[in-house]
């Protein structure tokens, strides 16, 4: 399980692309589901949730996570913990990645 911080800007369509490997060799997600939450420390209540159907994306050992402008306009906090979760085929769970966000507010609105 790795540590990774990400800094967003609130407003913009933010992705990320992250590498699995175990002991050099690429990660088998085959089969498996996805699900990553993204709580703010303080500043708000609103969380954000990303799953295979919305947000996440998987080919091969590469999970790209999406966040679209829509999904942290509004919102009030700064910085929020997230951690990236794996469910295999037999029901085992397994945190592949956690760390921060810095959220960096926006100064021009969309109209």
């Amino acid at each position: 399980m790795e540590k990774i911080n990400f800094e967003w800007y609130r407003g913009d369509d933010e992705t990320e692309t992250l590498v699995f490997e175990s002991e050099g060799e690429p990660m088998d997600f085959a089969g498996c589901d996805f699900a990553m939450d993204i709580v703010p420390e303080t500043g708000g209540s609103r969380r954000i949730r990303l799953s295979l159907s919305d947000g996440i994306s998987v080919e091969g050992n590469r999970v790209q996570i999406a966040v679209s402008h829509d999904k942290t306009d509004g919102v009030g906090w700064r910085t929020a913990a997230y951690d990236l979760q794996m469910t295999d085929g037999t029901g085992r769970v397994k945190t592949l990645c956690f760390g921060r966000i810095r959220l960096t507010h926006d100064v021009t609105r969309q109209v």
